[in-house]
């Protein structure tokens, strides 16, 4: 998520008369050749101190530094980093021409192709040096440092082990070793080592440091934190510190702490590419992407081959929409680090809200593979095959309990003190990431409004990143609000289990952002899923999910862990947006043509829905069909669509796509542009299917196999509408051109739709928390009933 600081290495030091000879030739072969080479001169400049010819040394140091930087301009558009290594490896290896007996220059040589990141060429020419020079300790540093950077720890081990033995005050050797032992699965003893050090350098900022680094790989943040305060007092212009200390605090959520710490950074150093880095990444957080995006940008220039800021500035670029842009970062992300996890399961999601799903699901699939311990990405790839056209369910079912298995195996907790009185005032906790401008936040906020507050006391539990005016609605509506994004699950339990919750309500599932490991340690003796995800858990310790008969009809095959729980009033509660226009007339009486359409995301829209619309549009050939969602913004996206429906016949001239974000109440007049909604398959509508309901637009649906599939038939059966639902892909497009050719009856379905809406059971909210509130207690007084105290 974020990087931290890597310490330098310090200019070579020459003990061999020998050495010194040759480097200080070496130096002047090349200063021949280019004599503005300012590296060439301060070697030249520390061969002649190590000689003591001071009064030289110090003219040929501040000859170097008088000549230009190497970061002044270049002719072209190459990084000037890596022209000047580029060089410095090209003159290093000129000189081993003339001297392929020199240890110092493969040294140096080594050095410079580890600054380049060119891990396996410097292991060879460090090896090479210490075939000439076998007890150099400097080249047996660097060859632990490449071997680490090359990923093979043990090798790291093994070089640096007889370093620290034999100098334990060697700070870059217990670094590493610290490091590497780390990378190994050993805890404890580097921590000995660098705070022995540290008690024995306790004026040394650099041993306070690289004990916070360690600490930091741990994720032990408090820790870490007073190691780099301990190095800023002594040396208040460590860079490094002060960029590490602001990761820690980026990692505990303290942003205005995290950006003071970086902005510090670069006051010492313009040029450093990681802080830039992860000042994008809090304004990208704080949904500031035109300052994120600024931040990375000046980043990739400093540092182009950094996966990281890539995969930063993908995520930038996918937050306004430009998608084809984001795809191409994080492909660099992931062709610069091809285990990049993080930078697949972003490139998955760009495709997915692309449409592109069997391409999503391909990259889900492989960095969960990379990474199995990664809940996250494997939640990501359960979520995306609910969007695959004939998804296997009894598969699908298997991998929800893979998950389980690998994320959800942790210390649950076996003892609960809530008092087991089954009449008594409950506490529910709702947790949730969309307690915001978001789907389910809609269909919860009437139900946290309505709450009976003699018999229930309510707490949220808030994973939300970017908080607004909503977030700031529902805190007002409950009796306990908790911010819960930097805390740990075992942290977050213990909180859980502190506030006497009895029921903890999952309203996330396997969708992003959820606490399903929170879940997994059972912190409440009753646990329900519910509202954001369209299908199990897969874990054991959630006791119910609830569903409806339409959505989960009886005598099913079990593709579930959890019990289900019918509710009557079906899935939804749909509160009817206080801003909504009047219901418009039907556009065909003044266009003189059908329009259909569809608001879903493009992630439903897969090549086999747009192939069902195509054949509705031939048999209903003066019709047009309107795309509208903010992602067809991104021309790629579009033209995508456009593509998927010329092959079947359709021109461009019949589709209209639209992209961008309305406000609200213009978002909702745009229904009036439409005749009939088709929806989505397999995964149909739920907030679009009610919106387009409220604003008199039939919605036609094709009934499939699964939760997700029967969404919108849920929505209709409690409007009892249910001859908007098909049962076949045929059905579907034969009800569509009746519908298209019966123009009155489209004309009195959508004056008459709204006020059907308000008086059903989908608009109930009283009626609708009181079964919720019954299916409460009915789950609390069986629990209550249960013969032991450990959980269901």
């Amino acid at each position: 998520m974020l990087t931290t600081s890597k310490q330098g290495t310090m200019p070579p030091r020459f003990t061999n008369p020998a050495d010194l000879q040759t480097a200080e030739r070496l130096c002047r072969q090349i200063l021949r050749i280019e004599p503005a080479q300012r590296d060439a001169w301060h070697l030249l400049g520390i061969v002649a101190h190590n000689q003591g010819r001071n009064s030289e040394g110090v003219d040929a140091i501040r000859h170097a530094i008088a000549l230009p930087a190497a970061n002044s301009p270049t002719s072209n558009n190459e990084p000037v980093a890596q022209q000047t290594l580029d060089r410095a490896v090209k003159l290093y290896r000129g000189a081993l021409e003339q001297d392929p007996s020199s240890a110092a220059v493969y040294y140096e040589l080594g050095r410079e192709q580890l600054k380049a990141g060119q891990c396996q060429e410097a292991i060879c020419s460090l090896e090479h040096a210490l075939a000439i020079r076998g007890d150099w300790t400097e080249a047996q540093e660097a060859l632990a440092e490449a071997c680490f950077l090359a990923e093979d720890f043990t090798r790291a081990i093994d070089i640096l082990q007889p370093i620290v033995a034999a100098a334990p005050e060697r700070e870059t050797a217990n670094r590493l070793l610290a490091e590497a032992s780390l990378k190994t699965g050993q805890v404890d003893q580097p921590i000995d080592r660098l705070q022995t050090v540290k008690e024995s350098e306790a004026h040394d900022a650099n041993q306070h440091y690289q004990l916070g680094r360690t600490y930091f790989s741990q994720q032990r943040l408090e820790l870490a934190d007073q190691s780099f305060a301990a190095a800023l007092q002594i040396d208040p212009n460590h860079q490094a510190a002060w960029h590490d200390r602001g990761a820690v605090f980026l990692n505990q959520g303290k942003m205005d702490e995290a950006r003071r710490h970086f902005d510090k950074t670069l006051a010492l150093n313009p040029q450093h590419a990681d802080a830039l880095c992860n000042l994008g990444l809090i304004h990208l957080l704080a949904n500031e992407l035109d300052t994120a995006l600024d931040y990375c940008r000046r980043s990739v220039k400093i540092n182009p081959q950094h996966a990281n800021t890539r995969n930063i500035l993908g995520n930038v670029l996918r937050g306004q929409g430009k998608l084809g842009e984001a795809v191409a970062e994080f492909q660099r992300a992931i062709q610069l680090n091809p285990a990049f996890t993080e930078a697949h399961n972003n490139l998955a999601l760009s495709y997915q809200t692309q449409g592109r799903i069997e391409e999503a699901v391909a990259h889900y699939r492989q960095a969960a593979e990379v990474r199995t311990d990664c809940a996250a990405t494997h939640s990501n790839l359960l979520l995306s095959l609910f969007y695959v056209p004939e998804n296997d369910r009894a598969a699908h079912f298997r991998e929800h309990q893979k998950w389980a298995v690998a994320h959800g195996r942790c210390s649950r907790v076996e003892h609960y003190d809530n008092s087991r009185d089954p009449d008594r005032k409950l506490r529910i906790g709702y947790v949730s990431p969309d307690f915001r401008a978001h789907p389910v936040g809609t269909f919860i906020e009437p139900i946290l409004k309505l709450h009976d507050s003699a018999d229930y006391e309510i707490t949220c539990y808030s994973n939300v990143t970017a908080p607004d005016e909503a977030t700031a609605r529902f805190e007002s509506l409950v009796d306990r609000w908790r911010v819960t994004n930097w805390q740990n699950d075992d942290d977050l339990a213990a909180t859980i289990l502190a506030d006497g919750i009895d029921i903890l309500v999952d309203l996330a599932g396997h969708t992003a952002g959820n606490r399903l490991g929170l879940f997994a340690r059972k912190p409440a003796p009753v646990q329900i899923t519910y509202l954001g995800y369209g299908g199990t858990t897969g874990l054991e310790t959630v006791d119910y999910r609830l569903t409806d008969a339409v959505a989960d009809p009886l005598g099913e095959p079990v593709t579930h862990t959890e019990q289900l729980i019918r509710l009557q009033h079906g899935l939804l509660c749909f509160q009817p947006p206080a801003a909504a226009p009047p219901v418009a007339e039907a556009p065909l009486l003044r266009n003189g043509w059908i329009t259909f359409g569809s608001f879903n995301n493009p992630a439903k829209i897969n090549a086999k829905t747009v192939e069902l619309w195509a054949d509705v549009l031939k048999n209903v050939p003066t019709a047009r069909f309107l795309l509208k969602y903010p992602t067809f913004n991104d021309s790629e996206t579009a033209d995508y669509y456009r593509e998927l429906f010329a092959r079947h016949g359709i021109a461009p001239s019949r589709l209209d796509i639209r992209g961008g974000k309305l406000p609200f109440d213009q978002h909702l007049a745009v229904y009036g542009e439409i005749d009939i909604m088709l929806d989505s398959l397999p995964y149909t509508g739920s907030t679009t299917t009610c919106e387009s309901l409220w604003m008199g637009v039939p919605v036609l649906t094709l009934c499939g196999g699964s939760f997700v599939q029967r969404i919108s038939a849920s929505i209709l059966t409690q409007l009892n509408m249910p001859e908007l639902i098909t049962a076949t892909a045929t059905e579907f497009v034969s009800r569509a051109t009746q519908l298209a050719a019966a123009t009155e009856d489209l004309s009195r379905i959508r004056q008459a739709i709204r006020e059907e809406m308000r008086v059903s059971p989908l608009c109930d909210a009283d009626g609708y928390t009181r079964e919720l509130e019954t299916v409460y207690r009915r789950a609390w007084q069986r629990w209550c009933h249960h013969d032991r105290q450990s959980p269901q």
